[in-house]
């Protein structure tokens, strides 16, 4: 009975995060859909004439060359979200060809939540 006492309550700091974790990217997959799907998601699938931006999963090519870790990427491209800056952008194809990112209104904490997604 005395062993049965720690692994009930690991299970539960376990499951507690675990639960944490899916709120956490259930939260991060609202916001990437409410703010960045519409330009950087699927549409127009790889061809470069019916994009409006650069497909997300090549932003994620371009920042984690750089920024390997996690922090360092989320912190880079939560940044950019704040305030877009033509002469810090790794992407300055993507700026000639679809402009430069309009300003949004996200808030850099909600930003960085996109990592969970």
């Amino acid at each position: 009975m005395k062993t049965l006492k720690p692994l009930l309550i690991a299970a539960s700091i376990l499951l507690t995060q675990a639960s944490f974790a899916s709120d956490k990217y259930e939260e991060g997959e609202k916001l990437y859909k409410a703010n960045c799907a519409v330009c950087h998601g699927s549409t127009g699938g790889m061809d470069m004439t019916k994009r409006i931006a650069p497909p997300i999963a090549a932003v994620r090519m371009h920042y984690i060359g750089t920024y390997p870790d996690q922090n360092s990427f989320v912190n880079a491209v939560s940044s950019w979200v704040e305030k877009q800056d033509e002469n810090k952008s790794l992407m300055r194809g993507a700026i000639q060809k679809f402009k430069i990112m309009p300003p949004l209104a996200v808030a850099k904490e909600d930003a960085v939540m996109v990592k969970f997604f």
